[in-house]
């Protein structure tokens, strides 16, 4: 194993247990549902599911939902849309 790996799989490890020292449960499955059910403020979103820094709330998010969460927002708005408009047609 190279010490990049490694190094990789040592910050894992750690970001994994400050979330869970923390409080949050690393998942984001509640920040992914105020997001696409909610107008509130990203900024809000982050302190809500137990972040108290936005920079790292929006590296953490993109690391394990590969989207900002701006731009997941943006998705499930439209894919909530859609679902209305195929709903409305039947």
């Amino acid at each position: 194993m190279d010490l990049s790996r490694l190094g990789r799989q040592i910050n894992a490890v750690l970001v994994r247990y400050a979330d869970l020292a923390r409080g949050t449960s690393g998942d984001l499955s509640d920040a992914r549902d105020l997001l696409a059910t909610s107008d509130r403020q990203i900024t809000s979103v982050c302190y809500d599911v137990g972040y108290d820094n936005v920079a790292n709330f929006n590296r953490r998010f993109l690391e394990r939902k590969h989207v900002t969460p701006r731009e997941y927002r943006r998705q499930a708005r439209k894919r909530l849309t859609r679902g209305f408009a195929e709903k409305s047609t039947d």
